[in-house]
């Protein structure tokens, strides 16, 4: 097998060159827009998006598990109140704390 081998580095720029491998043949030409993936400005555009769509979702889930930290807390306070006030009830008509033995009528 004869031709050139490749080792890309941190930048390579092959232009209006032709390769052939797997049995196919490449021609690279020079990009026409600047959103073609040859070139770097896609892929600096792309991993801005990508950067700040990260952003926005870590945000979205920073605020979520602090509204479900926020729920979660407002939810333990509603407990504590509620068994307050069966254990006054508890205390009204029997006569004795919620936590004692169960009440019976004989």
């Amino acid at each position: 097998m004869s031709g050139i081998t490749l080792y890309l580095g941190d930048e390579v720029t092959v232009l209006n060159s032709d390769f052939n491998f797997n049995n196919a043949n490449v021609t690279v030409k020079t990009p026409t827009e600047n959103l073609h993936v040859a070139n770097k400005s896609y892929v600096d555009i792309a991993d801005e998006i990508l950067r700040q769509l990260i952003v926005s979702q870590s945000a979205a889930s920073v605020q979520a598990y602090a509204d479900l930290l926020a729920l979660i807390t407002q939810l333990q306070q509603d407990n504590t109140a509620l068994s307050t006030q069966v254990d006054n009830l508890y205390l009204y008509f029997f006569n004795q704390h919620r936590d004692g033995p169960v009440p019976s009528r004989t």
